[in-house]
């Protein structure tokens, strides 16, 4: 796709192109020393194609998302931001599929089709390099995503970005505070994500979210995420959800990851030598959670009454 032409100004243009998902943009053709001549020749042959005023794609470039991403950066000069963003930091239930970015406020009358612009007068002092791209920083693109996001899809990515440690609570809630008092949306929003939560409630999944949300709507405890058990044969399990003093543990099988005979094998395994331990364990499916909730949380509550009534 790329083949490069020794001494010839395309070699520099391939390089670029590769590093850059099959584009380059005009900055990259002066760096080769590629006049406005020899570009003219390069589109009229079809060795580049126009992906914008400023950004070009090498002939064969796979149009992926990714792809016309990195044209909108170079063609605009923005910085990929809200569900873009979230997407290259692989936050949960964010895909690549929208082209997102944020210009300098002083640019802001700039448009592109099928392009969603926004502008920040802060936008320059908020981005890092993430590949060949310049994104929002893990903060702040969840602060900009809470003016755009559904609740529920906020938290998954509040969720994901602690899980994955690209941000800590303490910083996340400083970045907001920074922010709050500049007319941003959204601020009471991811203010109420965050508010009463702490390291152990920091759901593992989409699913363990969809969970706790659960226990919150139906008055339940909150039990710790993710909790480390020591066995007394020395062993060591990770269980989803535990509520230490009633002794009750959660599991929350999703369909990926329970769904081999091996796997099963080594639930029962676990279940049982928690049980042997004084554990009641309650194990549930994805559709448990999602389509019965009722019943979920009705038997969490019968668990933690026995385990009250017999203390």
């Amino acid at each position: 796709m790329l083949g490069a032409m020794s001494g010839d100004p395309w070699e520099k243009v391939a390089a670029a192109a590769t590093a850059q998902h099959g584009v380059v943009g005009r900055h990259d053709l002066r760096r080769a020393g590629v006049g406005p001549d020899q570009l003219r020749v390069w589109l009229r042959t079809g060795r580049l194609a126009r992906r914008g005023h400023h950004a070009f794609a090498v002939a064969g470039a796979p149009p992926s998302w990714a792809h016309h991403l990195m044209a909108a950066q170079l063609d605009t000069g923005g910085v990929v931001s809200h569900r873009a963003a979230a997407a290259l930091w692989e936050l949960d239930t964010f895909r690549g599929t929208i082209l997102e970015l944020t210009l300098p406020r002083r640019r802001r009358n700039v448009t592109r089709p099928g392009i969603a612009l926004h502008s920040s007068a802060t936008i320059e002092g908020d981005h890092v390099a993430l590949g060949p791209f310049r994104v929002t920083k893990p903060a702040r693109t969840l602060v900009d995503l809470a003016g755009l996001v559904a609740v529920g899809r906020l938290e998954h990515a509040v969720d994901s970005a602690l899980r994955r440690e690209l941000v800590t609570l303490d910083g996340l809630v400083l970045r907001l505070d920074e922010l709050r008092h500049r007319g941003r949306d959204g601020v009471r929003r991811l203010d109420a994500v965050l508010r009463g939560r702490h390291p152990g409630q920091t759901p593992e999944s989409v699913l363990e979210r969809l969970f706790l949300r659960l226990v919150r709507a139906h008055g339940l405890p909150s039990p710790d995420l993710q909790v480390i058990r020591l066995l007394e044969d020395g062993g060591r399990v990770r269980v989803d959800a535990q509520y230490t003093e009633a002794r009750v543990v959660v599991e929350i099988d999703g369909h990926a990851h329970h769904a081999s005979r091996r796997q099963r094998q080594r639930d029962a395994e676990r279940d049982a030598a928690l049980a042997l331990e004084g554990w009641v364990v309650l194990r549930f499916t994805y559709d448990d959670v999602v389509e019965r909730p009722t019943y979920v949380a009705r038997t969490i509550r019968r668990a933690l009454a026995r385990a009250s009534a017999a203390a």
